[in-house]
């Protein structure tokens, strides 16, 4: 069982250099409108948020921390990086990528955004068992918030939200995880009737796979969140896996 839980991530000081990605490259490398460039772009590179926030257009993605070669093994550890959109006038496209989100706390490994008031806030972070001879925990759902700078963002202090206990209703059935609920899954985030409303995994299968969507919501996205509840779509089974929503404000 203990083998399940990951141990502390190591301190990554400096990234590494996005090696060319083959993959990535090989179906772009004809199409002449291409807004990211595909030499920019790491292999492990997923998970995209687009938003319009203070003027600009911003991308975020996040990307594996691998030391050296592209091709090593998974490290589970993870930052976000960002690029802007170009100016209008200007080449078309977005600039090349940099970290924006540090590999502090992996709240990387399933971080949401959202536009509030001119700033950029992200939420994101797991919530990992500890045991005696791995005591480092992951400790849930963090919110920071960043301010444009320029084409970079200046992150706040992050704020500790969520911390996956069961009695706050989340759904998490794997018996391997433990008595908490992990938010292993991409987040989704978006304002609603002046409530934040924050998407996440629910896992319903005790051996992994049936994936669902749960949802809470708070005010002002950091107390008083609602219990969680699990989301059910027309069509949709508990057999399916729903991988991870993502809510778009507005759509009906």
């Amino acid at each position: 069982m203990a083998g399940c839980f990951r141990s502390k991530p190591p301190s990554f000081e400096q990234a590494a250099v996005p090696q060319r990605c083959r993959g990535v490259e090989a179906p772009f490398q004809l199409v002449a409108s291409t807004l990211i460039q595909p030499a920019d772009v790491a292999c492990s590179e997923r998970y995209s948020s687009l938003l319009e926030c203070a003027g600009k257009t911003w991308l975020l993605r996040r990307v594996e921390m691998r030391s050296g070669n592209q091709n090593s093994v998974n490290s589970d550890t993870w930052q976000t990086v960002l690029r802007t959109k170009r100016l209008r006038g200007s080449e078309d496209g977005f600039t090349p990528s940099h970290v924006t989100l540090p590999n502090t706390l992996n709240m990387s490994h399933n971080a949401a955004f959202l536009c509030d008031d001119g700033k950029i806030v992200a939420w994101g972070g797991r919530r990992k068992a500890a045991f005696p001879r791995k005591p480092y925990e992951e400790r849930g759902i963090y919110r920071a918030v960043g301010t444009p700078m320029g084409s970079t963002i200046q992150w706040s202090r992050p704020q500790l939200v969520l911390d996956g206990s069961r009695s706050s209703g989340c759904t998490e059935l794997r018996a391997a995880v433990g008595m908490t609920c992990e938010f292993d899954g991409k987040l989704s985030v978006t304002r609603h009737d002046s409530r934040v409303l924050l998407f996440a995994r629910a896992n319903l299968g005790r051996c992994g796979g049936h994936r669902a969507v749960q949802v809470t919501s708070s005010a002002d996205g950091v107390l008083g969140w609602t219990r969680w509840r699990t989301l059910q779509f027309d069509g949709v089974s508990e057999e399916d896996s729903v991988y991870f929503a993502a809510s778009i404000r507005g759509m009906r």
